[in-house]
């Protein structure tokens, strides 16, 4: 069963030169507000009371599942959840991918998809901090690192198979993508080469698997755990894993995670929870970067340059796709350039973060010129682009870059 339900979002309409120009309906739906494979289990007098009953079960663990995902650790730990009638009404639409009905049992798996804009009015009415804004995917290159050498290629590399056997794009919120090993990426970065490897090859590779970060995930087993050499032997001992960001000159370490076997743990089951806690870290990671309290919204200026109508027409249109924006609003506009106002909650980096996604640019604000010649700051107007926009920059008379 499916319900298929699209919300539109108005925008405005804007004359250019005697054309009217206006941005076309976006229905922007983000995975995080995605949740996917609610299973529910009921038994009830009668096939009927069950399925209604597992409905409501499963609207209230979705929305737990997404709470968790979007709130501080801290506050979703004190959040009371709701009834099933109050969380009816941040659902946007629902679909049952499985389901089994017996005279007084049903069995079901549900995807559900909630309204953006009305869970972010729940949590800010409770005066809780959210995130709303989705990483773009992240490469992983896991790295195993033991007595015979350092392996990420090589058949031996168990925790390349762990990653590969793990969920990466679950939770909407920071998905990861894990490279094939084919004969393009052993070209472009070999065993050998995780702290030497070439910038430009790797730039290749994240386009390949449309990517914008790298991350080096590197494991090395202590002198016990090595000694389990099959997939069903029970481990002990630690994983150390460190790990390295890729968009420097060179890579950077950011942490380090230590990840130990618990009693009667199989070594597959093993570095598949060492994986999790990977995917758990960074996405923390990222949610500490982009989580923002129910404060009062905040206007960044900006100049936008364009090429053509039908660039800034695009740019209209990836502006209206990210997340952390509340309103855009166009103040004036020329024939290569419009000023715009941003309206948006959090601070400034939390903004830069979520323009990124989209794959704009966000440059350092420009200084204005007074009638004395002296350079002056004045309302910290950015400048915006596009990513692969023609129009590298803009020129106003009476303003100079910084």
């Amino acid at each position: 069963m499916s319900i298929l339900y699209k919300h539109f979002k108005a925008l405005g309409t804007v004359f250019f030169f005697g054309f009217l120009l206006f941005a076309a309906p976006v229905f922007a739906s983000s995975a995080l507000f995605t949740v996917a494979g609610i299973e529910v289990d009921v038994s009830a007098n009668n096939a009927l009371s069950a399925r209604n009953q597992a409905f409501e079960q499963a609207q209230t663990k979705a929305f737990t599942v997404l709470a968790q995902r979007t709130l501080s650790d801290a506050e979703f730990a004190e959040l009371v959840i709701p009834d099933s009638q109050v969380i009816s009404t941040l659902v946007q639409d629902y679909e049952v991918t499985k389901e089994q009905l017996s005279a007084v049992r049903y069995v079901g798996t549900y995807t559900f998809r909630f309204k953006d804009k009305a869970v972010q009015r729940f949590f800010a009415q409770k005066g809780l901090s959210y995130t709303d804004v989705s990483s773009q995917p992240i490469l992983i290159l896991p790295f195993y690192q033991s007595y015979e050498g350092m392996a990420l290629w090589a058949q031996g590399n168990i925790w390349m198979q762990a990653w590969a056997r793990g969920e990466t794009g679950a939770d909407g919120l920071v998905p990861f993508v894990v490279p094939i090993g084919d004969l393009q990426d052993m070209h472009d970065i070999n065993d050998d080469q995780a702290m030497s490897y070439d910038n430009g090859r790797l730039v290749e590779m994240l386009r390949r698997y449309n990517s914008k970060e790298a991350i080096l995930a590197i494991a090395t087993p202590d002198s016990s755990l090595v000694r389990a050499t099959n997939p069903d032997d029970i481990v002990y001992g630690t994983l150390k894993i460190n790990l390295y960001r890729t968009d420097r000159e060179q890579p950077e370490h950011v942490r380090q995670i230590f990840v130990a076997a618990k009693p009667d743990q199989s070594r597959k089951d093993f570095y598949d929870v060492a994986v999790k806690r990977v995917q758990a870290e960074l996405r923390q990671d990222w949610k500490n970067k982009t989580i923002v309290a129910s404060a009062d919204t905040k206007i960044m200026n900006v100049h936008i340059g364009f090429g053509s109508l039908q660039e800034w027409v695009r740019i209209q249109r990836a502006l209206n796709h990210v997340y952390g924006i509340e309103h855009v609003d166009v103040k004036s506009i020329t024939p290569r350039y419009a000023s715009v106002a941003l309206s948006y909650q959090g601070d400034e980096e939390r903004l830069r973060l979520a323009l990124q996604q989209a794959d704009f640019i966000l440059e350092a604000p420009q200084i204005e010129t007074n009638i004395m010649g002296m350079n002056v700051e004045k309302n910290r107007v950015y400048d915006l682009r596009l990513r692969g926009s023609r129009s590298k920059g803009i020129s106003i008379p009476g303003v100079t870059a910084p």
